[in-house]
């Protein structure tokens, strides 16, 4: 695989940024993972419109240009000769570091820009995903602020902790809760529930751009989604639950906790929307990115 970093291509193991970087050294940056099938992007540019709008939320600098991340994340996928294969492209942009004078920092506190990269990789998925469990719950006390604000800071979401947990503990994957045991995060990705007939999300948690586009996208196949403050055993009233990852794809959900969903399978609901919700995906990847 060629990995880019700040306009030229690099062999694996000769890819670098500088280990003063903030990235490096805090995990400070964004952090970005764009599918692409027969050499189409999935709404790419948008995507890094919203890395954008989140590093100005962050009040974190963003000196990139749009148009040239999007043609850099697209001239990699070319380079790397996946010929219309499905790839995963991810774009890391590092916070940079500080400018020294004589040792010290400037006073100013300048800092030098950051880095891109773009790790490309195969990405192969089967049009239909077993369903997992969420069985580890991380009863942190957290707020939907702090979730919103960690998940894009490279290496350092809670989402990836509760990961790291859910494995240790030999789940498929593990919630993160807040205060009063509301859910904050998922760590496979955003999570839907289905109660009589009905979609839902969670209010108050991370809005990601998957969870913007994803919720659009319900609207579109007729299965509307409304959004509810829920906690962990809201869960307990739903008939199916489902995640949607941040590269669009439907994966079905048999346990959250100790609550399990119907009997272990995808749920009627839960199939009906991933079939659909595959084709639609499947027609915009046919247009222009």
């Amino acid at each position: 695989m060629k990995i880019y970093v700040d306009g030229a291509l690099y062999d694996e193991g000769d890819a670098r940024i500088s280990v003063l970087d903030n990235g490096f050294r805090f995990g400070a940056g964004l952090r970005g993972r764009f599918v692409c099938r027969d050499g189409r992007f999935f709404r790419l540019d948008e995507h890094i419109d919203w890395l954008k709008s989140v590093a100005e939320k962050m009040t974190v600098e963003f000196p990139w240009d749009v148009a040239s991340l999007k043609e850099s994340v697209a001239a990699t996928y070319d380079m790397n000769r996946f010929d219309g294969e499905t790839a995963v492209m991810e774009l890391i942009l590092t916070a940079g570091m500080a400018k020294q004078q004589g040792g010290k920092k400037s006073e100013g506190g300048d800092k030098t820009p950051g880095s891109v990269v773009i790790i490309p990789e195969k990405f192969t998925a089967e049009d239909v995903a077993a369903p997992i469990k969420l069985e580890s719950v991380d009863d942190l006390t957290i707020s939907a602020a702090a979730i919103i604000n960690e998940r894009h800071l490279l290496g350092r979401g809670e989402a990836s902790l509760v990961k790291l947990l859910a494995t240790e503990a030999g789940a498929d994957g593990g919630i993160v809760l807040g205060s009063g045991g509301a859910i904050c995060a998922c760590s496979e990705g955003e999570l839907f529930a289905v109660s009589d007939g009905r979609v839902w999300t969670i209010a108050g948690s991370s809005e990601s751009f998957e969870k913007r586009v994803a919720v659009e996208l319900l609207e579109e196949i007729d299965y509307p989604c409304s959004a509810r403050p829920a906690k962990l055993r809201d869960l307990t009233s739903a008939s199916e639950c489902f995640i949607i990852t941040e590269l669009f794809e439907l994966v079905p959900v048999a346990a959250v906790g100790k609550n399990s969903f119907g009997d272990g399978n995808t749920g009627a609901v839960t199939a009906a929307i991933g079939e659909v919700l595959h084709k639609k995906i499947d027609e915009k990847f046919k247009l222009p990115f």
